[in-house]
Parts: structure tokens; sequence; C-alpha cells
């Protein structure tokens, strides 16, 4: 809820609640960044992982169907952030 609520501790108190935090996670979070075709780490240097494949589905504007489509197939799971509402929709 940190994510969505940055005043958690306020809302605790408003509803005599206790307030509990944790840094754990059931599954290892792996972050990387899409550059035009290259998948890059977000490690504590920027290394390009591997190129993607281009993407053939029509509208797909940043070609992210593939990594997608890759991910989705191995039973992973991905939060792909956008610019706006608008680019989302």
């Amino acid at each position: 809820m940190s994510a969505t609520l940055p005043n958690l501790r306020e809302i605790a108190i408003w509803l005599d609640a206790c307030l509990y935090v944790t840094q754990y996670r059931p599954v290892e979070i792996k972050e990387y960044i899409k550059v035009g075709n290259e998948l890059k780490s977000c490690c504590e240097q920027t290394e390009i992982t591997r190129n993607l494949p281009k993407s053939i589905v029509p509208g797909d504007k940043l070609g992210i169907f593939p990594l997608i489509e890759e991910t989705l197939k191995s039973n992973g799971s991905l939060l792909v952030f956008c610019q706006s509402k608008n680019a989302c929709e």
C-alpha cells in the first residue's frame, strides 16, 4: 500500500490500527529497462542483457509485445509503466 498511500502512518492513527511494515518478498524482483530493442539490467551498472526481437503486432509502437508474450509464456509476471494514463489505454 505504501506505493499508493504516502501517508500510511497517519491513516493507521486515524483508523486506530497497527501499522505493519516489511521488506519481505516471496519472489525476487528483477528490474529491466527497455531502450529501443535492447533490454538492460537495472544493476549497479546498467548493462545490455540482450536484444529483443522486433514486434509484429500492429499498433505496438514501443515494441513491448514480444517481451510481454515471452514473460507470460514462461509463467512469469510483469509490470509495465507508462508515461501517462492515455498511453496506458
